[in-house]
């Protein structure tokens, strides 16, 4: 997750090695995770994760509403 956080908040990162950014040149890029774009991303990136476990629940628990088995709805969702 980290990794993600640093591209999204850094879009000239365009590689990570061992928690060292690099630029295209090559260059190493500083990350700050303290600075508020890091935490907003952080943030937004948690409720996103978040949002995709809140759909895949309820999506299960429809399933289930229907009479689908467990079998079923990992077949089906992989859950």
């Amino acid at each position: 997750m980290k990794h993600e956080i640093i591209y999204r908040t850094y879009p000239k990162v365009i590689k990570i090695d061992k928690d060292v950014a690099y630029d295209i040149d090559g260059n190493v890029v500083t990350i700050d995770e303290n600075s508020q774009a890091y935490l907003t991303e952080k943030q937004n990136l948690e409720q996103e994760k978040q949002a995709k476990e809140t759909v895949k629940a309820t999506a299960k628990q429809k399933l289930i509403d229907l009479g689908l088995t467990a079998e079923e709805i990992k077949a089906l969702i992989g859950v």
